[in-house]
């Protein structure tokens, strides 16, 4: 009996014990549908809601020379980030920012500008931090550095993050092939830009807009060599001829005209006859061409290894399309092709029209600067030498008063327009002389008891006092005479 009863008491146990568990498994499947219908519901409710999107767009991030000086380092790095200060914050304000980079980033292939973009790979880090999310690289200048360089330039911006268009990769038998569009264009209302531009997958029709023969040359594995034009006995021969009629040419891009005498410079060819005639006939389309368009093809010009021979030919009709003047009888061809420098050989002139970057004008300057009291200085010894009696000037005293005031690779670039060896001028700076007031031996510090300007007056006069030889450049003397004509 009692068994019995026990025996009830534990199968009540159990069928409490398994309701229990069915009423907490039906509450978690209720819990479940629960929050499965709140998430459907939220869902739903979320897709009849309007989002939006803040999507910018702009045109060529192009790179030319004088941004690659104005973003050097003294440690030879790169930093381009200042290129894009004021645009920053503008372009942090959208969820998608698009651009387009006219050039190539191939670190086998050394920097250049135009005709021939490729730029350092650091420039990507500046447009990665200023906001750009995606790069259109289908550009006419995809392959200025080579087909290698339309995959390095790819990578360049996928390290960093940003996601590469407009080229495509496709796999064919010889390996990869980079795959751009043609296109031609309508005609030219303002004298630069083309009123309309229509892609065309006939390369045939893409040549047609192209500037000059030697520019108008294609190459196709099948069908080998296109050129419609003659473009290849002109460069076998030397001639710039442009394609057509000259005369439409230089009127719907009056650039092309100086772009013309660059390629003479630069290659030491001949501007064919009718080309030349239609230079002459449309200077002042190319006079109206923005100032910095012509800088750029005018510093190319500069840079060319026939400068002098295109500048003796063509110097009138620069001077009136750049309206600046330069000298006739400057002499480019043997100095170093380096633009400050180049600029330095033409002057004195009036820069002022010219978009050069500053810095460039501003070196140009100081080296001709330099190379004028070079100059004066070896007159004066040669004068003096002359006359026994008279004594001689310490012409190294000289020389290193103009590394005072210009520096020493502005002096030393100052020499070399001279036609004069630099060398002297190495030994002076290699053999530690002091000639500027970071090499003297007492700073500002040392004079703590002068006040002001006092200062720089100061260590201005020691300075030029050790470049004269008058005194040593030690600290101790230094002091001494500072306290005795200073204190």
């Amino acid at each position: 009996m009692k068994q019995s009863q026990a025996k009830k008491r534990d199968n009540a146990m159990t069928n409490k014990i398994l309701m229990g568990l069915i009423a907490l498994v039906l509450g978690l499947l209720f819990l479940e549908i629960l929050i499965v219908h709140s998430k459907n519901e939220q869902q739903k409710n979320a897709s009849n809601q309007v989002q939006t999107a803040r999507i910018m767009a702009n045109g060529d991030l192009l790179y030319h020379d004088g941004l690659y000086m104005s973003a050097l380092q003294a440690d030879g790095s790169y930093d381009f980030t200042e290129n894009f200060t004021y645009v920053k914050p503008w372009l942090k304000q959208a969820d998608l920012v698009l651009g387009d980079f006219e050039g190539t980033i191939n670190p086998d292939y050394p920097l250049s500008g135009y005709p021939l973009f490729n730029a350092p790979q650091s420039v990507t880090a500046a447009i990665k931090d200023a906001g750009y999310d995606v790069m259109d690289l289908a550009h006419n200048h995809i392959l200025d550095s080579g087909l290698e360089g339309a995959f390095t330039t790819a990578d360049a911006f996928k390290k960093v993050g940003i996601d590469p268009i407009g080229v495509y990769e496709k796999q064919a038998p010889g390996g990869l092939y980079e795959i751009t569009t043609f296109r031609r264009e309508t005609s030219y209302n303002d004298g630069r830009h083309p009123a309309g531009v229509i892609f065309t997958e006939e390369v045939e029709e893409d040549l047609l807009r192209r500037d000059f023969t030697i520019n108008g040359m294609a190459f196709n594995e099948k069908r080998g060599l296109i050129d419609l034009f003659g473009g290849l006995d002109d460069l076998e021969s030397g001639k710039i001829r442009v394609i057509g009629s000259p005369k439409k040419r230089f009127a719907e891009d009056g650039l092309r005209i100086v772009r013309a005498m660059r390629f003479a410079s630069k290659f030491g060819f001949s501007i064919e006859k009718n080309t030349e005639s239609a230079i002459y006939a449309f200077k002042d389309i190319a006079k109206r061409t923005a100032p910095e368009r012509l800088s750029l093809e005018f510093e190319e010009l500069l840079l060319g290894d026939f400068a002098d021979e295109t500048i003796h030919r063509y110097g009138d009709i620069l001077k009136y399309i750049l309206n600046i003047d330069f000298r006739n009888n400057c002499r480019l061809n043997h100095l170093p092709k380096e633009a400050s420098i180049r600029f330095a050989g033409i002057m004195p002139g009036n820069f002022e029209n010219l978009k050069i970057n500053k810095k460039i004008l501003n070196r140009a300057d100081k080296i001709y600067l330099a190379g004028k009291e070079l100059q004066v200085g070896n007159n004066r010894l040669s004068k003096e030498m002359s006359d026994p009696e008279s004594g001689t000037t310490d012409i190294e005293s000289h020389i290193k008063m103009a590394m005072k005031k210009y520096g020493y690779e502005e002096t030393r670039a100052g020499a070399i327009l001279n036609g004069e060896n630099p060398g002297f001028i190495d030994g002076i700076r290699n053999s530690g002389q002091c000639y500027s007031l970071n090499q003297l031996e007492i700073n500002g510090k040392d004079l703590d008891w002068l006040e002001g300007k006092a200062v720089g007056i100061a260590l201005e006069e020691l300075l030029n006092l050790v470049i004269s030889g008058r005194i040593e450049n030690k600290k101790k003397v230094l002091l001494e005479y500072a306290i005795k004509h200073f204190g």
